[in-house]
């Protein structure tokens, strides 16, 4: 299901995410997940379209941002080396696991120990 965002939420996003451009490598779904976190603002009366972009988030809420981006970017990468997949509990939750490809990959990195 395609979400819409209000047009407001989509510029603030875009602005965070420029600034942030250093740490947090750009993809569809951070930009979404962006989003929900300031439609969340918003829906909870803690932000408005005028706030500046410097007042939406505190540093703890920040850094939870940035640590999910690159915890998303790591899982990715993971996916695409064949080391990690994942599959929907039906709970809308993806639950991640090593394949044997990843297994077999531990294996030798303890044995290298």
């Amino acid at each position: 299901m395609k979400k819409t965002y209000q047009p407001f939420i989509i510029l603030k996003a875009d602005e965070i995410l420029e600034i942030l451009k250093e740490d947090v490598k750009y993809s569809d779904f951070i930009k979404n997940r962006l989003c929900d976190l300031l439609t969340d603002k918003f829906i909870n009366g803690k932000l408005c379209s005028e706030d500046p972009i410097e007042d939406i988030f505190n540093e703890d809420e920040l850094v939870g941002f940035i640590s999910e981006a690159l915890t998303y970017d790591s899982i990715k990468h993971l996916m695409e080396l064949e080391l990690v997949n994942s599959f929907n509990d039906g709970n809308n939750e993806d639950c991640f696991f090593l394949t044997e490809k990843g297994k077999l990959y531990v294996e030798t990195m303890i044995k290298k120990k």
